[in-house]
């Protein structure tokens, strides 16, 4: 072929590609974000929104940093999730019906004279934009509006009219109380009957009031992720004049959680109750505000309730020796094999059922106290714990992590006690029995 041809035909192929390209590819494109935005109620990106003003509830938001702040009718934290909800649908909103009037003389019969809502969004770099929303379609999934100074009234989902026709309370943050759990490391609870504070350390809670003792260390976590994770039911007050008003002069209840070593902290009080809900108030905040019953009600614990109520603190799955004595002197004694298998070692040597003696490891770790008998135990016959008919003692790589006395018994309950603890509990009768085996349960 001729070079000049083949040239002339190279740049053709190059100029067709471009057109392709550059028209086809990339001008389709953009005629296809053309045709959205022209089809979309306003042309907004929602994370561009700095301010919102909605009329005639006079609600006020601010966007300040990363969140969102409510600054009228009253000044509060913004709830994030109703003003995502506006913004959400506010990007999306369509003009699914167009040119359904351009003249005013018309506005009223479409409610839009005045408009039912008033949106105006105020975006970066200081450009504003005004949404007026009137009445429902015949089918009510829909309202007519109007944007800006345009004539034009169109139908758009109800969806955006409805995000922006909020209470004040669906505006408001109702958060109870916002603290991080993790990094709470003391805790004071007053109730109407008691007084419990309580301590973190060496990242275990231990009571420091009404007794010493090791606290229950789920029952904890979930106090505070209660109180956390509470919400606010209704703001009834934005000051609080009149404590005595609300009980609240004499609190029914008071939270304080710690943080650091500094002491930050953070503090609830729960006054009377009225109806369904209890009136609270933080400190920190002026308002007073209403809460359910139910959560005032799980802040309703007992000493039995907040203490650490099991007799061995050990991982059953870790458990590589159980010895049983008994108090006839008969000692049963298993131990796991190289190959994490349980075999008998006295009274004679036999493969054991693994699943019979992880009963009795897992068992005695999930063993409670459904009672404290006894603080301090100094006379152990009454308990049948001078001479124990059972003692099981658990080791893990050499190292005994649990030694279990179980005395005599009491109706459906049983005395028992750990070795290396004065403290008498009872425990029911069934769960101290699955620990009295016999080397032939034992063995297969």
């Amino acid at each position: 072929m001729n070079p000049r041809n083949t040239l002339l035909l190279l740049l053709l192929t190059a100029a067709v590609g471009a057109y392709v390209y550059f028209y086809e590819i990339k001008g389709g494109e953009e005629r296809e974000k053309e045709k959205t935005a022209a089809g979309k109620l306003i042309d907004i990106k929602k994370d561009s929104v700095t301010a919102i003003t909605i009329r005639p509830d006079g609600v006020e938001l601010k966007k300040v940093g990363a969140t969102w702040e409510l600054t009228a009718p009253v000044q509060y934290q913004a709830d994030d999730g109703t003003v995502s909800s506006l913004l959400y649908s506010l990007e999306s909103a369509q003009r699914d019906q167009k040119d359904i009037t351009k003249s005013r003389a018309d506005y009223a019969g479409f409610g839009l004279e005045p408009a039912r809502t008033e949106l105006i969004v105020r975006h970066e770099k200081g450009k504003q934009d005004t949404l007026y929303f009137g009445d429902g379609n015949v089918t009510t999934t829909m309202v007519y509006a109007r944007v800006n100074s345009d004539p034009e009234v169109v139908l758009t989902s109800n969806g955006l009219s409805n995000n922006a026709k909020k209470s004040l309370l669906d505006w408001r943050n109702k958060d109870l109380l916002v603290f991080d759990n993790n990094a709470a490391n003391r805790l004071l609870l007053a109730t109407p009957k008691n007084r419990f504070e309580l301590k973190k350390e060496n990242g275990k809670w231990q009571m420091l009031t009404p007794i010493k003792a090791s606290a229950d260390e789920s029952k904890i976590s979930s106090l505070l992720s209660r109180v956390r994770y509470g919400r606010i039911n209704e703001f009834t007050a934005e000051q609080m004049n009149d404590a005595k008003n609300y009980g609240l002069d004499k609190p029914s209840y008071e939270f304080t959680v710690f943080f650091g070593a500094n002491d930050a902290q953070k503090a609830l009080s729960f006054g009377k109750k009225e109806g369904a809900n209890y009136y609270a108030h933080d400190p920190a905040r002026p308002q007073v505000f209403k809460v359910d019953t139910s959560l005032v009600k799980d802040l309703n614990v007992s000493l039995m309730d907040l203490r650490n109520k099991k007799l061995a603190e050990f991982e059953s799955w870790n458990a590589d020796y159980v010895e049983l004595n008994y108090a006839d002197t008969l000692k049963i004694v298993c131990e796991k094999d190289t190959s994490g298998n349980w075999q008998i070692k006295a009274p004679q040597e036999k493969k054991a059922k693994s699943w019979e003696v992880s009963n009795i490891t897992g068992g005695l770790s999930g063993m409670e106290a459904t009672a404290f008998v006894d603080e301090n135990a100094v006379d152990l016959k009454k308990y049948g714990l001078d001479k124990p008919r059972l003692i099981v003692t658990i080791k893990q790589k050499g190292s005994e992590v649990s030694k279990v006395l179980i005395g005599k018994e009491k109706g459906d309950r049983v005395f028992a006690k750990a070795a290396n603890s004065p403290v008498v509990v009872e425990v029911k009768k069934e769960d101290a029995d699955k620990l009295f085996k016999k080397a032939t349960d034992l063995a297969e």
